[in-house]
């Protein structure tokens, strides 16, 4: 696989489209959303005259996530020790605001039971031969209520062409994460085959359907304040691969080469992280601040976050989102890094997850967790597996698990 282009950039549009009765409509909520400003930047209206935050959520810390594990000295009193294990439960929150944490992901107010959920379909033209699903709602001992955030799709025959696919996952956090990852679903399908630009310049295409999906967020009645969804997808026409991704859900290749067989990994995505230098530029620029929680001591838990410049929040723990709009409002974008490829023989499949798989298996080991399945033509054994892995590694490490998402395609490419 050959990339042939840098990321992009542009200008925001409005939104105009039609539903698409191939897609099945799901889940809303009530709330009122603020509109966005030109650029993506989150309504003043989330803030109050004196730059407070308003409704949505207060400025208290709350415990983050991340990889460190913090060490609680035996001389803590009992409410010091349950703060300390809140902190362990939560450290990996994707968005940590007003006195709330990782509890308030996924919450509903009855219990929801769902399967994990699974499909396999062959492909019926272009390079791919055969694409598989599967998606597992997490697990938290808090949130006895929570329910699957993620969403994703896969559509063959795209736009009416027999060579087009576009695979996408999205992976949503905070109180109306599940919605705001059920809208991108339903409506980016829609806005980018309503483009008039698909067939001539894919690239601009899938960037204004971006656009527009997260402009309806905000348009929409969901509150967004603290809600919002990673994205990545893949376009495929013939041989020619589009990635566009926001926030650090994933997508990778399996390649399988020399003359000793050996199988490597090419990311097909980076993950925007607000310490990632370009990153954190842009949301100082915009009177952001990117820093770890810290704890009671001083002391950074966990990743680097993205807050306001003189209140602790919203925390969240990537530099682009759809929706989000208090992050938006110092610098956390919807603007898709799009990246394109040619396949080749030697491209043999498609990995795409959200961050229950990636936050503790690499890119390479995907591939070779992936890879005897190739050998079988079965990509829906390699969608069981990589969640079965993706679960045990939290389990041994966390006390918590994520949701987890893996599509996996299988290439044909000449």
């Amino acid at each position: 696989m050959k990339a042939s282009s840098s990321p992009s950039s542009g200008k925001k549009s409005p939104p105009k489209g039609a539903g698409n009765p191939s897609l099945t409509p799901s889940a809303g909520a009530a709330g009122k959303a603020a509109k966005p400003t030109s650029g993506g930047a989150s309504p003043s209206s989330a803030l109050g005259a004196s730059g407070k935050l308003g409704g949505g959520g207060s400025g208290a810390k709350s415990p983050a996530a991340g990889k460190d594990r913090s060490n609680s000295p035996a001389s803590k009193s009992p409410t010091d020790k349950a703060s300390a294990a809140a902190t362990q439960q939560r450290r990996r929150l994707s968005v940590v605001s007003g006195t709330q944490g990782f509890e308030a992901d996924g919450v509903v107010e009855h219990a929801v039971q769902e399967e994990a959920k699974s499909n396999l379909k062959v492909g019926r033209g272009g390079v791919v031969s055969k694409y598989a699903s599967k998606s597992k709602v997490g697990v938290v001992p808090m949130n006895p209520n929570k329910v699957n955030q993620d969403s994703h799709f896969e559509i063959e025959q795209f736009a009416n062409d027999p060579t087009q696919y576009f695979f996408c996952v999205m992976d949503g956090h905070g109180y109306q994460g599940r919605e705001v990852s059920q809208l991108i679903t339903r409506r980016l399908p829609n806005y980018l085959q309503s483009e008039p630009t698909l067939r001539t310049d894919p690239k601009a295409a899938i960037q204004k359907a971006f656009h527009k999906t997260n402009h309806e967020l905000f348009r929409s009645s969901l509150d967004i304040t603290f809600s919002g969804s990673t994205t990545i997808s893949v376009f495929i026409r013939g041989a020619t691969l589009y990635s566009a991704s926001v926030g650090d859900s994933r997508a990778i290749c399996g390649k399988f080469k020399g003359a000793y067989g050996r199988w490597s990994a090419q990311a097909l995505s980076d993950d925007h992280k607000p310490d990632r230098p370009d990153e954190k530029k842009r949301i100082e620029d915009r009177d952001g601040r990117v820093e770890s929680f810290r704890g009671s001591d001083g002391e950074p838990i966990g990743p680097p976050r993205v807050w306001l410049k003189d209140q602790d929040a919203p925390g969240l723990a990537m530099s682009r989102s759809m929706g989000d709009s208090v992050a938006a409002s110092v610098g956390v974008t919807a603007e898709p890094e799009i990246k394109i490829f040619t396949l080749t023989s030697e491209d043999k499949f498609i990995v795409l997850a959200s961050d229950g798989v990636w936050e503790f298996i690499d890119n390479e080991e995907v591939v070779k967790i992936v890879s005897p399945f190739h050998d079988k033509q079965d990509p829906q054994a390699a969608c069981d597996a990589l969640v079965k892995e993706s679960n045990q590694r939290w389990r041994a490490e966390e006390e918590v698990i994520d949701d987890t998402t893996v599509i996996v395609v299988f290439l044909n490419a000449p």
